[in-house]
């Protein structure tokens, strides 16, 4: 069979249950252009997941034919469309000399497919007879009947977040416990809600982590084998943005060493209370004052 040219784009079956859905065709269109316009590797100075364009560009690709005579959408469409898509949390833009840079948010989670379920069970066989489609709005149609808990399937950002880190730590140990999901993504949340931390830029600091997977020094220390899950990615998120946007190179450095702190802490086997003021009341005692010597308390 002949490859198809040009590779591809994922897009979640969710997303017919999406405000999107709602909203005018152009937005839609709008939406599906700047998915596969969006580099899927680094470019130069555009990372994954973004790219460079303008309005009139957007217009001009926005465009479509009633017979010979060429349509465009008016600027003022086209920056309700992308404000859309903006206040949507679905892409960020930033102007500049050179144009828009428009960032596709969580580009790394939507585009890779072990981050949805089922994607090994068969689609293509499935596909090929007709009946993809119909299968999969019956168990959406039979989930909503029955009222059951739809948590680990909806297009949630924080589960999204809590599966990537799952599965980043298994590219490393392919023996890693099922954890509780819906207790990975309580502290996703949390980083999301509370932190205020970007969904894209956690998703970049989980890959680096899990790419630190080299033992360095007499230690062994390495960061992929100390962040096993999101309560320990929030502890030590400051920590690895620092170390991530110093670059490789800087690996020993003042990160790593309070790390290793932290592990010999943690592995002194801590006293009871009881076990401190028994140790404080064996400890000889200091030497008498110069005062107390010369004006000794009266009896009682």
């Amino acid at each position: 069979m002949a490859m198809i040219p040009g590779g591809y784009i994922l897009k979640a079956r969710k997303a017919l249950e999406s405000d999107l859905m709602d909203k005018p065709p152009l937005w839609s269109k709008l939406w599906d252009w700047m998915l596969l316009r969006a580099e899927w590797r680094r470019n130069g100075k555009v990372t994954r997941g973004q790219f460079r364009t303008s309005i009139e560009e957007m217009r001009e690709e926005m465009s479509w034919h009633v017979g010979y005579c060429k349509k465009k959408p008016s600027i003022k469409e086209i920056r309700k469309a992308y404000e859309g898509l903006t206040k949507g949390n679905m892409v960020s833009i930033k102007r500049g000399t050179r144009g828009m840079l428009v960032t596709v948010l969580n580009y790394d989670l939507y585009q890779e497919p072990k981050n949805y379920e089922g994607h090994d069970e068969g689609q293509y066989e499935r596909s090929t007879k007709g009946k993809q489609g119909a299968h999969v709005s019956k168990e959406v149609k039979e989930a909503k009947n029955k009222k059951e808990n739809l948590s680990l399937v909806e297009d949630r950002v924080d589960l999204r977040l809590a599966r990537y880190l799952l599965n980043c730590i298994r590219k490393n140990l392919p023996e890693f416990k099922e954890p509780n999901l819906e207790t990975w993504a309580k502290h996703m949340d949390l980083m999301l809600r509370v932190d205020k931390r970007d969904p894209d830029h956690m998703c970049k600091v989980i890959t680096w982590v899990q790419e630190d997977n080299e033992p360095r020094g007499e230690s062994g220390f390495c960061w992929a084998s100390n962040i096993l899950s999101p309560a320990k990615l929030r502890e030590k998120y400051d920590m690895l943005t620092l170390k991530m946007a110093a670059g490789p190179g800087k690996r020993d450095g003042i990160a790593e060493w309070l790390a290793e702190q932290e592990e010999k802490e943690e592995a002194e086997p801590k006293r009871s209370e009881h076990e401190v003021q028994q140790s404080a009341s064996l400890s000889p005692p200091g030497p008498a004052s110069e005062n107390s010597l010369r004006h000794p308390r009266p009896a009682q």
